[in-house]
């Protein structure tokens, strides 16, 4: 409340006051400053006295603070050590909460399932051990739990969150995966384009190879086998000499799909005679 807080406050500033006077009075003695001397020492001694009593009874309340915080931080540590030795670390118990109350000297504990009484029988006794507990042996547990069949839901349903997660993660890779087939096809089509600049160098080129050529023409298609994916095939369409053979046309095609496909770097191609 707000007198506990206004009083602490005033507690304080007292002990601050009277051993701020304390310090000075010892800095003054060891620096051998000139004292005060009374006429009548029986009001010395007994300003003196009524310092030190003050001192005494404002020591008391620190001390007895002091003495339960001890208490209190001996309760705690033990009170950790025990949750971390008996439950923490047994992978059979699913503890839910725990409390512990110092003033009653009650320790509550609250699991995932309800316990059997020799497992309730173990941690009783391994808490009435006063060697390892010695703030805390004296208090008792008080178990709680709810039903196994609650905690199994629990269970049910802590694994149906990680089976949607790893499934958006998996949908997400997935659409990832075709983002980046997407764009491996953009960067395949911008790749092996070729404008019109490019396109009349290779056709003078593939005159100077092939005078008998009288047409040159070069462009990719689409085909697909399967009708489930699409390939992108180069097909060149040539016109040779009337005066040449069928024989004679059916071998310089097939050095042209030779040289064709080393210097466009190709892996299949297709000549079609006009």
């Amino acid at each position: 409340s707000g007198y506990t807080y206004a009083l602490g406050a005033i507690y304080l500033f007292t002990i601050n006051t009277i051993f701020i006077a304390l310090a000075t009075f010892i800095v003054l003695k060891l620096l051998r400053f000139p004292m005060q001397k009374y006429v009548n020492s029986k009001k010395r001694r007994f300003i003196a006295r009524l310092a030190t009593l003050l001192a005494v009874i404002v020591m008391i309340p620190a001390v007895w603070t002091f003495l339960k915080v001890l208490k209190e931080s001996g309760y705690q540590k033990d009170y950790k050590a025990f949750i971390d030795k008996n439950i923490t670390r047994n992978d059979e118990l699913w503890l839910r909460t725990s409390s512990m109350n110092m003033k009653d000297k009650t320790m509550k504990l609250s699991f995932y399932g309800e316990l059997n009484e020799a497992v309730k029988t173990a941690l009783e006794n391994e808490l009435s051990d006063k060697n390892s507990y010695p703030n805390i042996y004296d208090f008792k547990p008080i178990f709680g739990g709810g039903s196994s069949k609650r905690s199994y839901e629990i269970v049910l349903g802590q694994l149906d969150n990680a089976y949607e997660r790893l499934e958006e993660k998996a949908n997400i890779i997935a659409n990832l995966n075709s983002q980046i087939d997407t764009l491996k096809n953009k960067l395949e089509k911008v790749t092996n384009s070729m404008d019109s600049n490019d396109f009349v160098l290779l056709a003078k080129d593939a005159k100077i190879q092939f005078s008998d050529l009288q047409y040159f023409g070069y462009a990719k298609m689409l085909e697909s086998t399967d009708f489930r994916s699409a390939d992108t095939i180069a097909i060149a369409n040539v016109r040779w000499k009337t005066t040449l053979s069928d024989s004679i046309m059916t071998v310089k095609e097939q050095e042209l799909n030779d040289w064709l496909k080393k210097e466009l770097k190709l892996q299949k191609l297709i000549i079609k005679r006009n």
